[in-house]
This record gives C-alpha cells, sequence and structure tokens, in this order.
C-alpha cells in the first residue's frame, strides 16, 4: 500500500513539473492548439471544389432482375 502511495506521489509530481514547464513557455502552448487547425486550413486550400464523375460498372448475372434498384440509385445520384 505504501509502494502505491510513493508511485502516485512520484507520478502526480511529474505530472506538475512538465506541467509547469509548459505554462512557462505560451508559445508552445499556442503552437499546440494552432498548428493542427493551420495544416487543416492547408489541407483545405489544396482540396478542390469540383465533383469528380464517378464511373460504375455493375456486373450482375441477370440485369433485368436489378432494373429497378439501378434507375433508383441513378435517379438519387442525378439529384444531388
Amino acid at each position: 500500500m505504501i509502494r502505491f502511495f510513493k508511485s502516485l506521489i512520484r507520478i502526480s509530481s511529474f505530472i506538475s513539473k512538465e506541467l509547469t514547464e509548459i505554462f512557462r513557455q505560451p508559445r508552445l502552448i499556442l503552437t499546440l492548439v494552432l498548428g493542427p487547425f493551420l495544416i487543416m486550413f492547408l489541407f483545405g486550400l489544396a482540396y478542390p471544389d469540383q465533383n469528380r464523375t464517378l464511373r460504375t460498372t455493375i456486373v450482375v448475372p441477370d440485369p433485368n432482375s436489378f432494373q429497378k434498384e439501378i434507375a433508383t440509385f441513378t435517379e438519387s445520384l442525378n439529384r444531388r
């Protein structure tokens, strides 16, 4: 039981030391918070804003059995 408390005190002191060092460096916090948003912004600038035409081929043994489903899917895709 004493060993558990010693390890708990050791872990809490390590965490408090690291948090103290982090809060002493406000630029580090700014980098950790704003860095991922900057990366997402740059990816967003490079992402094309146009839809690509997707070509799909459906292979079935009896095409007549799936005609209704294919028509439904085609209509739903054309509405977008």
